[in-house]
């Protein structure tokens, strides 16, 4: 289970009541399975601000961008069901793009109909919220592109959520440090979870939310990964370097435009 922020599982631990019970509880944290060079992670720089009224158009383009040289299957994972239906009508209003090969949860289709059509056909882009972050195998050729817009931090307009924020800033003056970011750390990692599902696969995570490489906060996304991290200067360097990385060659980008964060010196 993916129960781990920043290689500790003291979050869950206290989040489930387990802290006062620590003589009589075990814990283990086990490495990846999976090798490093299995996969390319990375976020694009000068992504614009998730809010900016332009972000849309940015989504929808840098999947077309990687539908287009790839022609891989493409699963996109969204934190909101109301920017999943934006950039699907954005997509579908692109040339280019089939219309049958973009699937979109609640509006194509269920759950299962969409991955059963999206592990059996190529050059399929599947949006999807919520359940799809989590709970689905899709290994092999049927996914090797994963792209996140907006990391997965919990909605503060929920009931849930606000709750469970006030009881945080009752306990710890804060809920942002002690609730948000771990919460949404423990959902990047599932998500992340979804491209590499065998020894054999191959596959890249694109993170369009640059807040992971431009806020402080963003490298407790980066020390959840078993792998290296990158810094794509902007969607040109990003596309050369997954080129590179599907051709089986190095990225030959300078070292300006494309920079690389080692798991262990985060």
């Amino acid at each position: 289970a993916t129960l781990s922020v920043a290689r500790s599982p003291d979050y869950f631990s206290n989040s489930v009541g387990l802290a006062s019970h620590t003589a009589r509880t075990a814990v283990a944290m086990f490495p990846s399975p999976f090798g490093r060079e299995q996969a390319i992670l990375g976020a694009i720089r000068t992504a614009p601000d998730p809010d900016a009224p332009e972000y849309v158009p940015f989504v929808a383009s840098v999947i077309n961008d990687l539908h287009a040289a790839f022609g891989k299957n493409i699963l996109a994972l969204f934190t909101a069901n109301a920017m999943l239906s934006s950039v699907y009508k954005k997509l579908r209003a692109l040339p280019g793009i089939d219309r049958k090969n973009i699937l979109a949860q609640n509006i194509s289709g269920g759950r299962h109909a969409l991955l059963e059509q999206f592990k059996e056909q190529s050059r399929m882009i599947l949006l999807g919220t919520d359940s799809f972050w989590e709970g689905i195998d899709v290994p092999g050729n049927a996914c090797e592109i994963v792209v996140m817009p907006r990391l997965p931090f919990p909605v503060p307009a929920h009931p849930l959520v606000q709750a469970i924020s006030e009881k945080m800033t009752a306990q710890h003056g804060e809920s942002f440090m002690s609730y948000a970011l771990p919460e949404a750390v423990i959902r990047f990692r599932q998500g992340c979870g979804r491209l590499i599902r065998t020894m054999s696969d191959r596959g890249a995570l694109v993170v369009l939310d640059n807040r992971i490489i431009n806020k402080g906060y963003g490298k407790q996304f980066i020390k959840s990964l078993d792998a290296d991290f990158n810094t794509f200067g902007d969607r040109a360097a990003m596309l050369e370097a997954v080129s590179a990385f599907f051709n089986g060659s190095a990225p030959a980008a300078p070292a300006s435009t494309i920079s690389y964060v080692p798991f262990d010196e985060v």
